[in-house]
């Protein structure tokens, strides 16, 4: 269950943005995880709503182009 006001890693709004670069990319979930090093089942408790570690966020933001700090919410960012 989802608390509004949260900080911290949506890491369902994540694994969605993910999906959607999957989708168009045209690619399994098992080209995915052969890719990323980035194992089948973590990608499964991904999708049921758990959050990735940070190696498997690092392989997969790399692999997709996503931003991990995009799907952080409410913590203030440091001055650019």
């Amino acid at each position: 269950c989802r608390m509004t006001n949260s900080k911290g890693f949506d890491g369902e709004a994540f694994y969605a943005a993910l999906a959607q670069v999957v989708d168009e990319r045209n690619v399994s979930w098992k080209q995915v995880a052969e890719s990323t090093g980035v194992s089948a089942s973590t990608l499964t408790r991904m999708a049921q709503g758990r959050k990735p570690d940070a190696a498997s966020l690092a392989s997969l933001s790399a692999w997709s182009g996503l931003n991990p700090a995009d799907f952080v919410e409410g913590v203030e960012t440091a001055p650019k």
